[in-house]
């Protein structure tokens, strides 16, 4: 009996067990068929608002905040509220609305109904008639009623009240159109108000003052940083075009009208900086949005404004002729670029490659006003900052043009700088230094910095030793040519010893080092010193041992027969006054030449020393024995005998050599 009573409370577990499992099941499928509606409408949806509410609901559901009852509800109430708003929109939205209606009448638990209007045709809803009545006629009302406000404050109305009347008014009546087209969702009453606000403070009179012009300025500013940042829901892609073109066409024409009318620069320069700061937040706005098809107008657009600055800080009113003044104006518009990029620079997402345009606009105007300053320190104070911020962020890809343009401009201002009296032509040596110290920071594009380098500093050197050294001081052209070859190998040996360019392919580099270094090697007989001939043979003939190695990847089999040519070029163009100095230079060559050819068995080596040898013999008997005091004849046959002694006992020893190992091998 006691087991029977066991087994009917197992089998009502059981029972239980399956009914919770049954209700689970069932709970798990209707939070799927909810899910599953979800998506559907977020699929089909066309308002940004209703997406964000779905996705909302969609969290609640799966965190558990809200049951699937409760989000099932809530779904078809803001569904309905959906087809209601969508009612009134074009056909298009309301095609969208019956597929809706279509998709969740098929989905088995319960329709999801909403009040069904009959919908207009295609031709009432775009005809002609309409347009031309509330759009067209609307627009032209409103621009007539501008035109008199502004007709009106020109002509009845002067100085401050003036100001007030156009800016204030205009700022009041703007701002009010922009918040009730938002809530009408009205593209037309935010057209009409922005074209109202240039009408009113298009400066047809002119501005009178710097002032007035401020205001004028700064009440755009405001406007569009209004309308730009409380837009509409329809046509955004309009807008932000309405946004970009006209703001940069009513600065440009403000600007000129200004200028014209002798306004100071430092005005001019506040204007344009306005402009620049509501593009830049703009930029920033739109692209947060995901809206990355405007990122490049908004980048041109800035470039127009740099453009504009440095303008009016190299020839707005009051710059031309006064030193003073143009510093004044080029360090206004460089602070105020600066702190607007940099606060954009960190709202920007760290993640955004995009950000790092705030980098170009700072160094573009940096770069364009410093260059061209009147004071040398100015050029170089600027182009020194632009500079070591490009370098320090040069590791980041998006600087990579940047960092190209800075290497070249500040090598080109460099060669201009070596010919600059007013800084004893060290300015340019300066510049020289900078880029050598650039070397350290290459991060990418190495062989075109390394070009770049090079070139620059070797142009920078021939410029100051022409117009300073050789013209001011009367150097004489042998230190030209030595100190272009140990700067080439100075170069040289820094970029192939630097740790972050090991690993790089240097071998293009390198070629094209050595083709310069031989050009300047070949015209040393330009030279016509001996003093420097000596000193560039015993620069090359390091050149040539320490580069031709496999370590620079320019190793070459006869590397000491190419240094034996070389040694022999230079004694015969040296310039030696004395013919028996030539003769015993040649045969220390000659018996380099037999004796490396030795160590390392090489034949022909050997043979080009012992040819040498015996030309300088020949040369010795012919020549020098006429020529020379009885003093030099001693010298030099008792040198070039004891050379030759030397040379006959390294061949006896080689004969040695061979005949032992021949008895070697024969054994």
């Amino acid at each position: 009996m006691k087991g029977q009573k066991q087994e009917n409370n197992w089998e009502m577990n059981d029972l239980d067990r399956a009914e919770r499992l049954r209700r689970e099941a069932e709970f798990l499928e209707y939070k799927e068929g909810v899910r599953s509606r979800l998506r559907q409408l977020m699929q089909l949806s066309k308002d940004p608002f209703y997406n964000s509410y779905l996705n909302q609901m969609m969290k609640d559901l799966e965190s558990g905040r809200a049951t699937p009852k409760q989000v099932d509800c809530e779904a078809r109430r803001s569904y309905q509220e959906y087809c209601r708003r969508m009612e009134h929109k074009q056909v298009a939205h309301i095609r969208s609305g019956e597929d809706c209606r279509r998709i969740i009448q098929q989905i088995p638990d319960g329709k999801w109904t909403a009040k069904e209007k009959p919908v207009e045709s295609a031709g009432q809803l775009h005809s002609m008639e309409l347009k031309v009545g509330i759009h067209v006629f609307s627009i032209i009302g409103a621009i007539f009623v501008f035109v008199a406000y502004m007709v009106f404050g020109y002509n009845y109305l002067e100085g401050m009240a003036q100001g007030i009347y156009l800016c204030g008014t205009t700022l009041v009546v703007a701002a009010t159109a922009i918040w009730v087209s938002r809530k009408k969702n009205s593209e037309v009453l935010r057209l009409i108000a922005l074209a109202g606000c240039y009408i009113c403070l298009f400066p047809i009179q002119g501005f009178e003052s710097g002032l007035k012009f401020l205001m004028v300025s700064l009440v755009l500013l405001m406007v569009n940083g209004i309308s730009a940042f409380f837009p509409n829901q329809e046509n955004r892609t309009l807008m932000n075009v309405v946004h970009l073109l006209p703001y940069l066409i009513f600065t440009f024409l403000s600007v000129y009208i200004a200028w014209a009318e002798q306004i100071a620069a430092v005005y001019l320069v506040l204007g344009v900086v306005f402009s620049f700061i509501f593009l830049n937040i703009f930029s920033l706005f739109i692209c947060r949005e995901k809206r990355t098809a405007f990122f490049p107008l908004c980048c041109i657009g800035n470039g127009l404004y740099i453009f504009l600055l440095f303008l009016i800080g190299s020839l707005g009113p009051g710059i031309d002729g006064a030193a003073d003044m143009a510093l004044f104006v080029h360090l206004t518009a460089e602070v105020l670029v600066l702190a607007v990029c940099s606060v954009i620079f960190m709202l920007w997402d760290r993640e955004d490659g995009r950000r790092w345009a705030q980098l170009y606009y700072v160094a573009s105007l940096v770069l364009s006003l410093g260059s061209f300053s009147g004071y040398q320190w100015e050029v170089v104070i600027s182009i020194l900052a632009a500079f070591l911020a490009v370098k320090f962020t040069a590791g980041q890809k998006e600087v990579l043009v940047l960092d190209c343009i800075i290497v070249v401009w500040t090598a080109l201002t460099g060669i201009w700088q070596a010919g600059a009296e007013d800084s004893w032509y060290l300015t340019g040596v300066l510049f020289a230094c900078i880029l050598l110290l650039s070397a350290f920071r290459i991060k990418q594009m190495y062989l075109f910095h390394e070009i770049v380098i090079t070139t620059g500093v070797l142009l920078i050197w021939w410029k100051w030793w022409a117009e300073y050294l050789h013209d001011n001081l009367d150097m004489e052209t042998g230190w030209f040519y030595l100190i272009s070859a140990g700067l080439l190998l100075l170069l040289f040996l820094i970029f192939n010893f630097l740790p972050g360019l090991k690993g790089k392919n240097q071998k293009p580099y390198n070629i094209v080092s050595i083709v310069f270094m031989t050009f300047y090697y070949l015209e040393a007989w330009l030279c016509n010193d001996y003093i420097f001939s000596t000193a560039m043979m015993i620069l090359g003939a390091a050149t040539i041992i320490i580069v031709f190695r496999e370590r620079f990847c320019l190793a070459i089999s006869r590397k000491y027969l190419l240094l034996a040519g070389f040694l022999t070029y230079f004694v015969l163009t040296g310039h030696y006054e004395l013919p028996v100095v030539v003769s015993i230079l040649l045969m220390i060559i000659a018996l380099g030449s037999v004796g490396i050819g030795f160590k390392k068995d090489d034949r022909f080596q050997r043979i080009y020393g012992l040819t040498m040898a015996a030309l300088v013999c020949v040369k010795l008997v012919l020549y020098d024995f006429r020529e020379a005091e009885t003093v030099y004849r001693v010298i030099t046959f008792l040198t070039v005998g004891i050379i030759a002694l030397i040379i006959s006992f390294l061949y006896i020893r080689l004969e040695k050599i061979r005949e032992r190992s021949k008895i070697g091998s024969q054994c």
